[in-house]
């Protein structure tokens, strides 16, 4: 969708290339590379698998031991996550945050549980 002559387009929009076609023919406003989109997606396709890995290994297996590590290897992966979002649009990095938040916390149980037992 192309924008009309005279329109103001607003300043805090994301990239037009991290909207998809149909913002991303507009030819105006900040364009991010694509490789940049595609290294945020690719990053987020292997967080989300060590994601459903760490609850197949810790609660599906019960390996507690391994859940951990597994979930050391999330933390980073999120980090790298947010970080690469950063490139694209930093809203989308920042919504990341109350998750690794989450993840800390589900790591501190998660290591309580193997001290435990």
């Amino acid at each position: 969708m192309r924008h009309r002559a005279g329109y103001s387009v607003p300043s805090g929009r994301p990239c037009s290339r991290s909207l998809g076609s149909r913002y991303g023919s507009s030819g105006d406003g900040p364009s991010c590379p694509p490789h940049d989109v595609r290294l945020a997606f690719g990053v987020f396709v292997v967080h989300f698998v060590f994601n459903l890995g760490r609850s197949a290994v810790f609660f599906g297996m019960q390996e507690i031991g391994r859940g951990l590590a597994v979930i050391g290897l999330l933390w980073v992966l999120i980090v790298a996550t947010m970080w690469a979002f950063d490139r694209v649009d930093r809203r989308a990095a920042l919504l990341l945050v109350p998750y690794l938040s989450w993840v800390c916390f589900a790591a501190y149980l998660n290591y309580r549980f193997w001290v435990l037992n």
